[in-house]
């Protein structure tokens, strides 16, 4: 979904958009997978709509259907180091700037994750590039 900030009708009690926004922050700490979502929606608190509300239902019923998902770390894994990074260059509408994100894996398992809006706009998708690898240095 796209989300914008002047698009569609406002919520009218905000509190409980405030209070399901602070528990899915909350959940980003065990579940990474949720980290670019809950950042994306997250953007939209001081004035909430309802297609920012649509989102975060969507969250919910995924989050519904992974419940019994986690991370497990095998015991004949080899213990070797992997790292990831990606960046979203001109996905945000809002403002340009682009979200980065990186991995880190040990063994089996994740160990070390992040999604994080950059503070300067990319003028191409390689210095995007380059600016997510250095974040995650």
């Amino acid at each position: 979904m796209k989300l914008s900030a002047d698009e569609g009708d406002h919520v009218e009690d905000t509190t409980m958009y405030i209070c399901i926004m602070g528990s899915l922050i909350y959940m980003t700490i065990t579940r990474p997978n949720l980290s670019y979502v809950v950042g994306m929606v997250s953007q939209f608190m001081q004035t909430p709509q309802k297609t920012h509300l649509d989102a975060m239902r969507r969250i919910l019923k995924y989050i519904k259907h992974i419940l019994k998902c986690g991370i497990f770390y095998e015991a004949k894994s080899q213990l070797q180091v992997c790292g990831y990074i990606d960046a979203d260059w001109v996905d945000n509408v809002l403002d340009r700037r682009l979200t980065s994100g990186f991995m880190f894996s040990f063994g089996s398992g994740d160990v070390n994750w992040s999604s994080k809006k950059q503070p300067t706009i990319a003028l191409s998708n390689t210095e995007a590039e380059y600016r997510s690898a250095t974040c995650c240095m």
